[in-house]
């Protein structure tokens, strides 16, 4: 299947009914409505660019955006989804990177329409959603999309085609884009079946960004005619307003979103009945909070582990799983679940051989989910590869039962609030300040983010710097979600006989309590 047909499917069954609701305004598009602006999307792209050709989407969530991004795929134009969060050198390096030949971009980033055309001439066009008015080289939506039958293409059934070239993290360097093949989506679209069979017809709350994994979770859905309830901005109390209004059934949410539900004073006093899922996934979730979730919510926690290059879920946890004689399964609630459905895991040792039960190797996936390789990049690409294997980066183990526990990372990089930071393009950062002689970054557990940035900083001989003003320095260099919430500073890292920074044993003090280090 194209990825367009799990959205045409719905439409087919229920061309009247409801599709996407602004949580903010009411404002609601039938299935045909959202349909009509796909097709006309469809037409423009069509009329402006070949087959394949790349599209960058820019905004926060937003019903219109996530139209563009079904109309991408109903022209066979490959999404370029950019992190709305970002700094906008870094949605420049992202779109050169992925040579990027338009740009659509909501109109709260339209003052970023001049440097985006001076750093990217080869941009054909940048197209502006939201507000209806005109910018300096940019142009309306609506000026610029095309007639309905001209989208209608019957493009081939290609399970190896290109549909998006996700960011594995957007950096100040060159980030890596990961190439997801059509089969992709429809792994995710099955796994997600059996991971959150469903009766009647689903109403999902979109708030975690439907640029990433919600707008994968979506698909599986638009084959019942789901209703997205679309909100801009992750506010607990917004989110909970919305649960209760539209009597939401499916919601998908990084923990650390779950944890400011959590902490919401009048939580138990909000009827949330109609929940049947909350699935988490994007960060490992704490323990203890997520038995208070299973207290709070009720049996309707879904766990989905994966990994951009690997597509979602590698492993997967149901509501049952979570409970054992009705109550929170104890130490299976710090698994990342068992094997998907249509997913082989192992634990594999540094010479590609499988390990037993209990011992700790890399976790190692095949699936059809698994990405086409980086985009321009073959010797990434290898590092991920053992034979048929791809290889995660983390360090896990399984049980008896078939449940996977992570351990470690292989790679250096901590997942913030649910987003990629990669540790060593922000010691590139700390590292150009005149008095800094070397530094580590790691993660730290936090309650909120389920890891937080922590620099350990040597500085030069004689140098005197603050942790404040390291941090101040970071953040007119980065976004604020890399810049380092803490700073140590320290006489000497520690370091190996080869020189090389220990960063385990940096770790090992803030996560000694939690039997994990990441």
């Amino acid at each position: 299947m194209n990825p367009i047909d799990f959205f045409d499917t719905g439409c087919r069954l229920a061309p009247a009914a409801d599709c996407l609701i602004d949580g903010i305004t009411g404002l609601r598009r039938s299935y045909l409505d959202v349909q009509e602006i796909t097709k006309r999307v469809a037409a423009g792209l069509r009329r402006d660019l070949p087959r394949g050709a790349r599209a960058a989407i820019l905004g926060p969530n937003d019903a219109i955006g996530f139209a563009i991004t079904l109309g991408c795929y109903r022209a066979g134009v490959v999404t370029v989804p950019l992190n709305h969060r970002n700094l906008s050198a870094e949605h420049i390096l992202v779109m050169q990177a992925r040579a990027a030949v338009l740009l659509f971009a909501h109109s709260s980033h339209a003052g970023s329409v001049a440097e985006f055309r001076a750093a990217l001439p080869g941009l054909r066009h940048v197209v502006v959603f939201g507000e209806a008015t005109d910018w300096g080289g940019a142009v309306n939506l609506e000026s610029w999309w095309g007639e309905p039958s001209d989208g209608e293409i019957d493009l081939p059934d290609d399970p190896d085609c290109v549909y998006c070239v996700q960011s594995t993290s957007g950096t100040t360097g060159m980030p890596k884009g990961v190439l997801w093949p059509a089969r992709e989506l429809e792994f995710t679209v099955a796994s997600f079946l059996y991971l959150t069979p469903y009766e009647g017809k689903p109403i999902m709350l979109a708030v975690a960004p439907l640029t990433h994994a919600a707008g994968k979770v979506v698909h599986h859905l638009f084959l019942s005619a789901v209703i997205i309830v679309v909100l801009p901005v992750a506010n607990a109390t917004g989110i909970l307003d919305a649960i209760e209004r539209w009597k939401i059934t499916h919601l998908f949410l990084p923990p650390t979103i779950i944890y400011r539900l959590l902490d919401e004073p009048d939580l138990r006093r909000r009827n949330l009945s109609s929940l049947a899922y909350i699935i988490y996934g994007a960060a490992p979730m704490s323990p203890a909070r997520l038995r208070d979730s299973l207290e709070a919510f009720g049996p309707v926690m879904a766990q989905a582990y994966g990994q951009t290059e690997s597509g979602v879920p590698i492993c997967c946890m149901g509501p049952a799983e979570h409970l054992v004689d009705g109550a929170p399964a104890g130490e299976r609630l710090k698994s990342v679940g068992r094997a998907g459905p249509l997913t082989r895991v192992e634990i594999l040792d540094d010479h590609g051989r499988k390990l037993p039960d209990g011992e700790v190797g890399e976790i190692a996936v095949r699936s059809a989910g698994i990405m086409l390789g980086y985009d321009n990049d073959e010797e990434a690409t290898a590092a991920t590869r053992a034979g048929p294997w791809h290889l995660t980066g983390d360090l896990g183990r399984r049980d008896k039962d078939g449940y996977f526990y992570l351990v470690d990372r292989k790679k250096d990089m901590i997942i913030s609030g649910g987003f990629n930071v990669y540790c060593a393009e922000v010691e590139a950062v700390l590292n150009t300040h005149p008095s800094v002689n070397d530094s580590a970054v790691i993660g730290v557990p936090h309650d909120d983010w389920g890891e937080a940035v922590k620099a350990i900083v040597e500085l030069k001989l004689d140098a005197e710097l603050s942790a404040d003003e390291l941090i101040h320095f970071c953040k007119q260099h980065l976004s604020p979600s890399k810049a380092p919430k803490t700073v140590d500073i320290v006489r000497q890292l520690p370091r190996s006989s080869a020189g090389k920074v220990l960063k385990r044993e940096l770790r090992a003090p803030f996560w000694s309590e939690e039997g994990r280090l990441i």
